[in-house]
C-alpha cells in the first residue's frame, strides 16, 4: 500500500502581540509552518488582519475557516504607568514566568450574540459592530486604569488547510463560569491521497474553570467516522489528565450550531461561521467509536519564554503509522506552536 504524510500544526498566537502589546509577524509566522493544516487559536480579527489572513491563505493555496468566539481588545501599553516596571516580564507589572496584572489582551464582557447585532456576517461591517462610542461600555478596565484600548476586534478559531475541506461541522462547547467566549470544536473531514482524513479544531477553557465537561463533548464529535483523525488546539490541560478524559471519561452531548460543505476549492474560499446561530442538540449515539487518542508530538509549549507545561496537543487516533515532530521556533506570543508529520497508508 502507498504511504501518505501529512503536516499538521496549532499555534496559540495570543493576537499577535506579547505581554507588552508588541506586535510580531504573524504572517511571517504563518509561513514559517511548513504544515498542510493549521489550526491557529487567538487570531485578533479586524479588517486589517482578516485582509492579511485572507491574502496568505489565497497565496498558499489554502481553504480558510473563521470562526469567532468573543469580542476582544488590546490594551495601549505605552504609558509611563506602565513602562517603568522594565522589559524583564512578559507582562507589565509581571515577572519573568509570571505575567503582571495589566495584560495587553483582554476577552470583553460583551460576548458575541448577546447583542441586538449578531457578529458582522462581512467584514465590511466591521465599522459599524465595533462603534467606538462602546468602548467603555464593552470593557471597564480601561476606564479604572486611564488606559484607552488600542484596538478592538474579534478572538478567533482559524483553521487554514492546503487539503480540500469536503465538509465541516461546528459544536458548541459548554459554557463556564470566569470564560467570556464561545467554545468550540470545528470538526472537518479534509480530502488526502486517496482517502478521506478528519482534523478537529479547538480552544477549550482551562481545566481548573471546568473544562472536564467540554472535553466529555470532544468525546461525542471526535473520531467517530472512521477515519485517521486528529484533534488540534489549546486544551489549557497537561496531556496526560486530557488523555485519560478523552478516553475514558463518559462522553456528554453537545450542540451543533453550523455545517457545510466546501467544493472545487481553489485557494479563494472563506468560511465565515457565525457563532450566534441557533443550535441544534446533537443525539449521542450508542455505539460510540473509541479512537483512543495519543499524543503525535510531546514537546513543552508553555509559556514561551521558559517552557515548562504542554497545554498545545496533536492528538491523533490509532489509523496513523508513525509520527514524527517538527521543529518550530518562538514567534513571540506566549505559547510555543506545534507541528508534526503524520503518516498513514492509503
Amino acid at each position: 500500500m502507498k504511504q501518505s504524510v501529512v503536516t499538521v500544526a496549532t499555534f496559540n498566537m495570543h493576537a499577535g502581540i506579547d505581554g507588552w502589546g508588541r506586535a510580531f509577524d504573524y504572517v511571517k509566522a504563518f509561513s514559517d509552518i511548513p504544515a498542510d493544516v493549521i489550526a491557529v487559536q487567538e487570531f485578533f480579527l479586524t479588517k486589517d488582519s482578516y485582509e492579511k489572513l485572507h491574502s496568505f491563505a489565497m497565496g498558499r493555496g489554502m481553504q480558510l475557516i473563521i470562526v469567532p468566539l468573543a469580542d476582544a481588545m488590546i490594551n495601549n501599553l505605552n504609558t509611563p504607568l506602565l513602562q517603568d516596571r522594565g522589559p524583564k516580564s512578559w507582562g507589565p507589572g509581571g515577572r519573568p514566568g509570571r505575567p503582571g496584572k495589566v495584560r495587553s489582551f483582554y476577552l470583553l464582557k460583551r460576548a458575541i450574540g448577546n447583542t441586538a447585532d449578531s457578529f458582522p456576517s462581512s467584514i465590511t461591517d466591521f465599522d459599524r459592530y465595533y462603534d467606538n462610542a462602546l468602548t467603555d461600555s464593552l470593557f471597564e478596565m480601561p476606564r479604572k486604569r486611564g488606559i484607552k484600548p488600542l484596538a478592538i476586534g474579534a478572538v478567533c478559531l482559524i483553521f487554514l488547510s492546503k487539503l480540500p475541506i469536503e465538509s465541516y461541522k461546528l459544536y458548541r462547547l459548554a459554557p463556564l463560569r470566569s470564560d467570556m467566549a464561545k467554545r468550540c470544536a470545528l470538526v472537518t473531514t479534509l480530502k488526502s491521497g486517496n482517502g478521506e482524513i478528519e482534523v478537529a479544531a479547538t480552544h477549550l477553557g482551562h481545566i481548573t474553570h471546568g473544562s472536564l465537561l467540554q472535553m466529555r463533548q470532544l468525546v461525542g464529535v471526535c473520531g467517530q467516522g472512521n477515519l485517521p483523525s486528529v484533534i488540534l488546539g489549546d486544551f489549557n490541560c497537561w496531556g496526560p489528565p486530557l488523555l485519560t478524559a478523552l478516553n475514558h471519561l463518559r462522553p456528554m452531548s453537545s450542540n451543533q450550531v453550523d455545517s457545510g460543505l466546501s467544493q472545487g476549492s481553489n485557494g479563494s474560499d472563506v468560511i465565515a461561521v457565525n457563532m450566534s446561530a441557533e443550535p441544534g442538540k446533537k443525539n449521542l449515539s450508542s455505539a460510540l467509536v473509541k479512537p483512543n487518542w495519543r499524543r503525535a508530538v510531546v514537546k513543552k509549549s508553555w509559556p514561551s519564554w521558559h517552557p515548562h507545561s504542554q497545554v498545545d496537543h496533536i492528538l491523533i487516533n490509532g489509523l496513523f503509522t508513525k509520527t514524527e515532530p517538527v521543529d518550530l521556533h518562538d514567534f513571540g506570543s506566549d505559547h510555543l506552536p506545534l507541528a508534526g508529520k503524520l503518516f498513514l497508508e492509503n
